[in-house]
């Protein structure tokens, strides 16, 4: 397994445009080959976003950089 974690701060004026590309990227990530798990977890204010990404081996975290 391979895993990825992400730390974003969110300028509270870019949030409305942030979150659903974010989620967007979540949903695709999903479908690609050998992606086990994208989690996108929100603070309780929206000033920082949390990602959570299990791939089942580097080569497939390769592929997710390359799309």
């Amino acid at each position: 397994m391979y895993v990825v974690t992400v730390l974003f701060t969110i300028d509270p004026a870019d949030r409305q445009k942030f979150e659903p590309l974010i989620l967007k990227n979540d949903a695709l990530s999903l479908k690609e080959e050998g992606c086990s798990r994208f989690d996108v977890c929100f603070s309780a204010d929206g000033s920082r976003c949390f990602l959570y990404e299990l791939y089942r081996d580097r080569a497939s975290f390769d592929l997710h950089l390359a799309t």
